[in-house]
């Protein structure tokens, strides 16, 4: 019977979407107060940005900096120095930098599910300041994939939140955590049935142990 237990169990697990990582780089040797650049969900699957982020930030070590994230449907060109269409994602965070060209950690506390093929702009910004990478130099490329998600970057903004002026073509430097294959809000049905199954062949088993 354990044995029966755990194989459902084995199967409810099943069901969790893996999670999975995309970084630039992080090579500095330039910034401003925010770096905008596209995020598109080139898989067959949604996946969900898990709203934990490393960003390069310009602060000393051990220093505290505050960090938003802004998305918006569709390209961020065109919106770079304007709020229309654009949302925060999460609450503002406070954080201890880990000084320059190190990733500092980052929790907006909200996650956002791609759908395939959907294309979202996607906007750091720190009053305290944000480094970035020419494109072309030192590494950077224009376009990162890992075969799930692309990155297409970007510009530099700054001096102030969607203010100031534009600089182009800039790489972010950062890690974005998500998860490929995670259930959508309202599950398919095949999906949801399966879970059912799970959790009641589960119950089953300990009703007949007990």
């Amino acid at each position: 019977m354990r044995k029966a237990i755990f194989v459902a169990s084995l199967m409810l697990a099943g069901l969790s979407a893996q999670g999975a990582t995309i970084t630039t780089l992080f090579a500095g040797g330039n910034g401003q107060d925010g770096s905008m650049f596209n995020i598109q969900n080139i898989s067959s699957d949604n996946i969900t940005l898990l709203g934990t982020f490393r960003v390069n930030s310009d602060v000393s070590a051990g220093n505290s900096a505050d960090f938003e994230i802004w998305t918006r449907t569709g390209t961020y060109a065109g919106f770079e120095l304007s709020s229309t269409g654009w949302t925060q994602l999460g609450t503002t965070q406070t954080v201890t930098s880990a000084g320059t060209n190190n990733p500092t950690s980052l929790n907006v506390g909200a996650t956002l599910v791609l759908a395939p093929g959907q294309t979202i702009g996607f906007y750091v910004y720190t009053p305290q300041g944000l480094n970035y990478t020419d494109t072309g130099t030192n590494g950077a490329l224009g376009t990162y994939s890992d075969g799930v998600l692309r990155l297409d970057l970007g510009v530099g903004v700054g001096n102030g939140r969607f203010s100031g002026s534009t600089f182009t073509p800039r790489t972010a430097n950062i890690s974005i955590d998500y998860t490929q294959g995670g259930s959508p809000e309202v599950p398919e049905p095949s999906t949801a049935l399966l879970m059912l199954g799970g959790v009641g062949m589960a119950a089953w088993l300990r009703r007949r142990m007990a």
